[in-house]
């Protein structure tokens, strides 16, 4: 691909638009409780005791999260470049986000010999409430990496039929692999989609006698077999905890307090997810089936039959997860740049020779005036982000303190962290203390010892210290306290 200058400063300005969303104030915001935080614990423990093949959860096999370890290896990846930090953690999923970007701008580039359809999507992309989120590119979850996956097999599969070039089926097939690798069955869920185009193309046989396309198979297979079977070898009843908690436990049982109507992607589309650009998917879909171009055409219906397709069998989930839907996200974001290229371009040129100016602005006042409100909100969300009551205002203020203690702006030498239940973004600030070189413990509420100095953040918590123990009180900063524990109360039982 060769661009002319004025491409180039087209996208070095997509560039820094890029940069904002993505990688500004990465770091701001703490782990969060529940994958990321989960992941990053995995990723500390590989990183300490350099097992690769089976990912561990405190000192035991993590049989709750059994994907496969991909993404973890990413992250102690950054953790060996960065150290034990919130941007290690995030950064997998912030780069793969730029490299969906960069798909995006790159195929439509060859495919359309014109930059303008990549400058949309990934402007689209990139203002998707849904995409640029905590569970979407801003953290370090699963779901952005498999959308870029999954992205690069759809293309490349698109564009092997297009032309016949071998290279691009390997593509494809070392796409859904590296799904697979990433989140497991989830990264099959556009196969039916390639399948149907492939009909509606009367390529099947052709397919089917193509011997790439078994060498593909085969490699494809091979690769999960060695990390998947790799596991299950060192790792006895892997393979059945995958097929309970991807097959039974997710899709076919409901969970509680994960579930929804069968629009329920939908409604959130509408609801926030991707509300500034929703309304133009059916309308992109319908022009784009009416194109002129037959290159435009297909990729359009292709588009369609993907999107549609994941949808379907998303829906039909019994468990429902708002960021399940990331991974239609580009191929929507391509979908729609092509109806937006068709009013820029009609801008351009008009049919009518009376409404065409000499020096026309009403393309480019079109495509800002289109975007900047998109942006905007984006920029304002993550420059620098805040907790919203959608995340849990008030939760991660013990997340936050023990930053602080990080940063070196509390001693935290010699204290005692309580903690109860489920709170492993608590076990991670942990080992970032450790790692500092901080002298910090943990410990279950219920039982400090007198002469220990510990940190309380739970209102109950705090309640019923005071009630057990004589305390001397230390240090309050926003529902975190500080005391040292005195005694033990007579009356206590």
């Amino acid at each position: 691909m060769q661009f002319n200058t004025r491409d180039i400063i087209i996208l070095l300005g997509l560039c820094v638009l890029v940069y904002f969303p993505l990688f500004g104030h990465l770091d701001v915001l703490p782990i969060r409780i529940w994958d990321e935080a989960r992941l990053a614990i995995s990723a500390i423990e590989m990183h300490y005791n350099g097992n690769w093949l089976v990912t561990h959860y405190n000192g035991e096999p993590d049989m709750w999260n059994t994907k496969p370890p991909l993404m973890i290896w990413c992250q102690v990846l950054f953790i060996k470049i960065l150290g034990i930090n919130e941007l290690a953690i995030r950064l997998p999923s912030a780069l793969a986000a730029l490299f969906t970007c960069g798909l995006l701008a790159a195929f439509s580039y060859k495919y359309f010999k014109d930059i303008w359809i990549g400058v949309f999507a990934v402007l689209v992309l990139i203002t998707a409430d849904g995409y640029v989120s905590l569970h979407g590119s801003r953290t370090g979850d699963y779901d952005v990496p498999l959308a870029f996956f999954t992205t690069v097999s759809c293309l490349s599969y698109f564009t092997f039929l297009y032309n016949n070039k071998s290279k691009y089926l390997y593509l494809t097939f070392l796409g859904i692999t590296l799904a697979v690798l990433t989140k497991s069955i989830v990264g099959l869920m556009f196969l039916p989609g390639l399948f149907l185009y492939t009909l509606y193309k009367r390529k099947l046989s052709y397919i089917f006698k193509y011997k790439h396309f078994y060498i593909g198979v085969l490699l494809s297979i091979g690769i999960m077999v060695l990390v998947i079977g790799g596991r299950e070898f060192y790792n006895p009843g892997y393979l059945q905890a995958v097929m309970d908690n991807d097959l039974g436990g997710r899709f076919l049982v409901k969970r509680k307090m994960h579930v929804g109507p069968f629009l329920y992607y939908l409604y959130n589309w509408m609801d926030y997810r991707f509300s500034y650009w929703i309304i133009l998917l059916p309308v992109s879909m319908v022009v784009g089936w009416n194109y002129k171009q037959s290159a435009m055409r297909d990729l359009s219906l292709f588009l369609t039959i993907c999107i549609l397709s994941f949808f379907l069998i998303l829906s039909s989930s019994e468990t429902k997860i708002k960021w399940y839907d990331i991974p239609m996200y580009p191929l929507i974001a391509l979908i729609i740049a092509q109806f937006i290229y068709f009013i820029f371009t009609w801008l351009k040129t008009p049919p009518d020779p009376n409404l065409r100016l000499k020096k026309n602005i009403l393309p480019y006042l079109f495509v800002f005036v289109l975007f900047y409100f998109p942006y905007q909100h984006i920029f304002t969300k993550t420059n620098p982000p805040n907790e919203t009551h959608r995340d849990g205002v008030g939760f991660y203020n013990i997340s936050y303190f023990l930053k602080s203690g990080y940063e070196g702006k509390i001693n935290l030498n010699g204290h005692t962290l309580l903690k109860e239940g489920y709170q492993p973004q608590l076990t991670f600030y942990f080992h970032l203390l450790k790692q500092k070189g901080i002298d910090i413990k943990l410990g279950h509420w219920r039982h400090p010892k007198p002469g220990e100095r510990v940190i309380a953040y739970q209102k109950k918590m705090i309640t019923l210290l005071k009630e057990r123990f004589e305390v001397k009180f230390v240090h309050k900063e926003k529902g975190v306290e500080v005391f040292d524990i005195l005694d033990i109360k007579n009356q206590t039982k």
